[in-house]
């Protein structure tokens, strides 16, 4: 079943942690190779995180509530 755009961006954290199951990150991938504008937000996603590493992000990891609330945010974005 194809992933919708909103979904892939819920779940991109995730993704970018290993922290899916198989056929979650199949679908994933499967959605990136056709959306050009996901594939762009998991980039810059992905560029974040890695970012975050080189400055020394061995703090803490933020508390459940800040992710739903970006997320809230990202969702009525795009409606």
């Amino acid at each position: 079943m194809p992933l919708s755009c909103s979904l892939v961006r819920d779940l991109t954290f995730d993704f970018l942690d290993g922290e899916l199951g198989g056929e979650e990150n199949t679908a994933i991938r499967e959605h990136l190779a056709i959306c050009d504008r996901c594939l762009a937000e998991v980039e810059n996603q992905r560029n974040f995180l890695r970012a975050v590493a080189r400055a020394g992000g061995a703090d803490p990891p933020a508390p459940e509530e800040l992710g739903e609330r970006v997320r809230s945010i990202l969702r009525r974005r795009d409606d």
